[in-house]
């Protein structure tokens, strides 16, 4: 109920604040717009979901919040922390390639030494090793999806993916951040049948 009312104050003030500054909008746009709005209430279900599994086995609503609060920091800020610092420490430092280089201009022979490395492939190599260790933080898929869906709030991605394209490129980040919730929901539902029958 809660992210239905979310949902619903979310689009009505875009669409109000849209209609009254005059802006023109394309259906692109829009559809961007619900699926951003459809994938973050996802997300925040996947964390009701495991508050409600956390309160399933706490007997106090303070411990299962404090509890709750930590497993958010955790794989919210903590995890990605850590896992860029093993990833970095397993990569190290990138590689840098020197080349002596030679040229003559007007009589004269100037040397000078070029230095480069492959900036891409090292990155592609951190992306790997944190993308690894941050498999089941619900973060992770949820900043895969809106970081190709609406590229311009973050600085390292260059260009938005066609919709179609971000559903075939990254299932796997979708069904997770699906799955989350669905699995938190029946677990919990299992802990409380158990202890009702206690």
């Amino acid at each position: 109920m809660i992210s239905i009312t979310l949902f619903t104050a979310t689009f009505l003030t875009v669409s109000i604040t849209i209609f009254l500054q005059g802006i023109s909008i394309s259906l692109d746009e829009v559809v961007r717009l619900i699926l951003f709005c459809i994938f973050s209430l996802i997300y925040a279900f996947a964390y009701y979901s495991i508050s409600l599994f956390i309160s399933a086995f706490s007997s106090k609503s303070g411990h299962s919040l404090v509890i709750s609060v930590v497993v958010w920091i955790f794989l919210n800020w903590i995890l990605p922390i850590i896992s860029y610092f093993i990833a970095f420490f397993t990569v190290g430092m990138p590689t840098f390639t020197y080349e002596n280089v030679t040229y003559v201009e007007n009589n004269a022979t100037y040397y000078y030494t070029t230095s480069s490395f492959d900036y891409e492939s090292w990155q592609n190599k951190l992306n790997e090793i944190t993308g690894t260790i941050q498999f089941f933080s619900v973060y992770q898929h949820y900043s895969n999806i809106i970081s190709k869906l609406i590229p311009q709030y973050f600085q390292y991605e260059r260009e938005a993916l066609d919709v179609a394209k971000l559903f075939s490129q990254y299932p796997l980040s979708i069904a997770v951040l699906i799955l989350y919730p669905i699995i938190f929901i029946i677990l919990s539902y299992t802990v409380f049948a158990r202890r009702e029958e206690k």
